[in-house]
C-alpha cells in the first residue's frame, strides 16, 4: 500500500510472531508463536526509531496478540493518539484474546476509533460482556461505548 510502513519490533536470533489457523468446516484452530512478543519491554518504546515513528504515523494498527503481553505499550501508543488527534485500529485478533484479557480489552478499546473482529471474536466479547442476545446487537453495545477520542 502507498504510504504504508509496518514497523516491526526485532531481537536479533529471535522470530517475529507467527500465526497459522486450521479450519473445517465451522470449526477452526489457531496456533501462534507469539516470537519477540514474548520478550517485549514497554521501555523499548523509548528508543529514538520507535519514538521516530511514532511521531510520523498518522494511523496506527494494533493487533490484540499485544494485549497479553503489554497493555502499557497499547496505553503509551493510545495517549499519544488522542494528544495528536491521531487514529487507532484495533484487531481483537482471536477469541481466546477476547475471552481471556476482559480489563486489558476494556482499556484498549477506548482508545480505539475502528475495531476488527471476527464473528467467532465478537461472539466471545458478546459472552464475555453480555453484550446483547447476538452478534449484531453486540455490535451496537460496542459502537455505542464511549470513546477517548
Amino acid at each position: 500500500l502507498l504510504g504504508f510502513f509496518p514497523y516491526y519490533f526485532k531481537i536479533d536470533g529471535k522470530p517475529t510472531c507467527t500465526h497459522a489457523c486450521l479450519t473445517k468446516d465451522d470449526d477452526h484452530v489457531s496456533i501462534i508463536n507469539p516470537g519477540t512478543a514474548k520478550v517485549f519491554n514497554p521501555e523499548d518504546m523509548t528508543e529514538e526509531s520507535c519514538c521516530r515513528v511514532m511521531r510520523q504515523a498518522k494511523y496506527y494498527y494494533m493487533e490484540g496478540y499485544m494485549l497479553p503481553v503489554s497493555l502499557e505499550a497499547i496505553v503509551t501508543v493510545g495517549r499519544h493518539a488522542l494528544e495528536n488527534e491521531k487514529l487507532i485500529v484495533m484487531n481483537f485478533s482471536d477469541p481466546g484474546i477476547v475471552k481471556n484479557n476482559n480489563s486489558e480489552l476494556a482499556s484498549a478499546l477506548g482508545y480505539s476509533k475502528y475495531i476488527i473482529g471476527h464473528e467467532d471474536e465478537l461472539e466471545a466479547l458478546r459472552e464475555r460482556l453480555s453484550f446483547g442476545d447476538n452478534v449484531r446487537e453486540c455490535v451496537q453495545k460496542l459502537a455505542d461505548l464511549p470513546g477517548r477520542w
